[in-house]
């Protein structure tokens, strides 16, 4: 569930931040949000000054997603259509599907995910959106005209905004390769 909650929640925060986009994108910023095995992954592109603020606002998506129905509907169907054709996926999509199927503990098979859509809500995925950042751990690296003091500077605002309480080592997902 958790997989499938993910993804639609960076699918949504994506649309929710269409305008930011468009106007980061003018500055010469981008962002990205996907899902993997370990939580979301967050990349920002760019060399500004403002890189930081995009960051903060996209985390403040992220953990406060904004209801918003006909969006939810039309990001639940636009996963529900990718899903379902799958299986009519250009070769190079199913060599890398059935590399990740093979060689990875965690990995979702489309037909599970598809099976599980259908018993997401919108309310899902905003419970998950704030139970996923209840206890959370933040990785950067930082490619750039950054120094130490401003990466990490940068670092501890992501922190600040995502709040919850630091995740335990013990606790932090890693995406292990099958035996």
């Amino acid at each position: 569930r958790g997989a499938l909650r993910a993804q639609l929640l960076a699918a949504m925060v994506r649309e929710q931040l269409r305008v930011t986009a468009h106007e980061a994108s003018s500055a010469g910023l981008d962002f990205s949000i996907s899902p993997s095995p370990r939580g979301l992954d967050l990349a920002l592109f760019g060399f500004s000054q403002h890189a930081a603020e995009l960051a903060a606002t996209v985390l403040r998506s992220l953990r406060r997603l904004e209801p918003n129905g006909p969006r939810y509907v039309a990001q639940k169907e636009r996963l529900r259509r990718g899903l379902a054709d799958a299986s009519k996926a250009a070769a190079h999509a199913h060599a890398s599907a059935q590399s990740a199927h093979l060689l990875r503990k965690i990995h979702f098979e489309p037909p599970a995910l598809l099976d599980e859509l259908g018993r997401t809500s919108e309310e899902d995925v905003r419970e998950y959106a704030g139970a996923l950042f209840s206890k959370c751990h933040v990785e950067m690296l930082v490619v750039g005209n950054l120094d130490a003091a401003a990466a990490k500077a940068l670092l501890g605002k992501a922190r600040d905004e995502l709040g919850g309480s630091p995740l335990p080592r013990a606790e932090r997902p890693a995406q292990a390769v099958a035996d």
